[in-house]
């Protein structure tokens, strides 16, 4: 929005140069905008009457298609994974993804005035007729950001990460409006005193991250090797004692490029990242949810119950049920080692589970992450091996409780 901006005002090559890249860096944040950055440029070539700005819209095409050029794919594999069709059960599931912003009182109070405010702003912007270019570029690509994210289904995670796109550019359409009509004491005053008085709340029910003086006692669990931020973060903190439980148990399998091993999980963040840094070429995944890789979800069988915001229908259960099938129409097979996270609505925890399929739980976490101050989230992790793998080495379950070591 800056560089439309600076563009609108003098169209000098510099300014077409800044542009140009900023609309590059636009395409490549987020598979949506490749959609949503040439619908913005049109819309703003219009209300700027600069037919020359849809020059621009290159970078979006151009990504478009190099990205389908390298993977065979006009959108990132996830994309595909979670998505369909817009239907009336997409629009739904986006209006219920937006009324969850309401789910808990004290955010539902400073969402309603941010909106409330924010419905002023497009207000103005409309009496204005449009003249008040930063104020239409905000409030456009709020709206127009809004609706995507409604209409393509919203997101299952809790946090409501779609939205923070919106943030800063409904802010500044806030601030713009109530500084252009005088009222000085709100925007001194008000604005800011319910964004400072909101930090604790929002720190304290949605933030993943830790306070920093548990920093040295938390170092303790991620390991000496792992970064600031693999430290402080409550999911890669969660997943570092079953990621040395890995790396120390891969050597003595003596993997073979030849013969790689498979390893199957839901997660495929950070755990992945470090083993592909150091056992690159010598392990294969398998994404149970069908976004990083394809084994599963090109598998009818396995992928018969279709996918959600989640990716593939399935868990560990109906995997293992379907697998004798499987092996003969797909050729798939028991993977050699999984690991997880655990504890929603199973009948048999998945350790033991897992126990009952042929293989030996070597790691096992419990507990929560629940330092104050920040959101409460499960420890429970796992590491499994077919026992196959194990014999004739002195590998032992071991046990460890998260909370009692925090």
């Amino acid at each position: 929005i800056f560089y439309l901006l600076k563009w609108q005002e003098k169209s000098s090559a510099p300014q077409s140069v800044a542009l140009l890249i900023s609309a590059f860096a636009l395409a490549a944040v987020r598979p949506e905008m490749v959609l949503l950055g040439p619908i913005f440029l049109l819309i703003s070539a219009i209300l700027f009457r600069r037919p020359a700005l849809l020059l621009f819209i290159a970078p979006f095409v151009l990504l478009s298609l190099w990205r389908y050029y390298y993977f065979g794919q006009w959108f990132p594999n996830p994309v595909y994974a979670k998505s369909g069709v817009t239907d009336l059960q997409q629009l739904l599931s986006g209006w219920e993804y937006f009324q969850r912003l309401f789910r808990h009182p004290v955010a539902a109070v400073g969402v309603s005035i941010t909106l409330i405010a924010f419905f002023v702003s497009c207000m103005a912007c409309l009496r204005a007729r449009l003249q008040h270019y930063l104020l239409s570029l905000c409030c456009l690509w709020v709206l127009l950001y809004g609706a995507f994210i409604i209409t393509s289904g919203g997101d299952w995670m809790k946090e409501g990460r779609f939205w923070v796109p919106l943030i800063a550019p409904m802010w500044l359409a806030i601030c713009l409006t109530f500084l252009s009509e005088k009222r000085t004491l709100i925007t001194r005053y008000v604005l800011p005193a319910i964004l400072i008085g909101y930090t604790p709340f929002f720190i304290n029910t949605y933030n993943l991250g830790t306070p920093i003086w548990n920093y040295s006692q938390q170092k303790t669990i991620a390991g000496t090797e792992a970064s600031f931020f693999e430290t402080v973060n409550r999911e890669h903190l969660r997943d570092g004692p079953a990621l040395r439980t890995l790396q120390k148990l891969l050597p003595e399998l003596h993997l073979s490029a030849d013969q790689p091993l498979t390893i199957m999980s839901k997660q495929m963040g950070m755990v992945n990242y470090h083993l592909a840094r150091e056992f690159y070429g010598k392990f294969r995944v398998w994404d149970m949810a069908g976004l990083v890789d394809n084994t599963l979800r090109n598998c009818t069988v396995m992928a018969q119950d279709g996918f959600d915001k989640q990716g593939l229908r399935i868990n560990y259960r109906k995997f293992f049920d379907r697998l004798p099938q499987a092996e003969k129409e797909c050729g798939l097979h028991a993977p050699d080692i999984i690991y997880d996270i655990y504890g929603w609505g199973e009948t048999t925890p998945l350790p033991d589970f897992l126990r009952s399929q042929g293989y030996r739980v070597i790691f096992n976490q419990t507990g929560r992450v629940n330092n104050k101050y920040g959101i409460d989230i499960t420890a429970q992790e796992m590491v499994a091996v077919r026992e196959e793998l194990l014999k004739g080495l002195p590998v032992q379950e071991a046990v460890f409780n998260f909370q009692s070591s925090n």
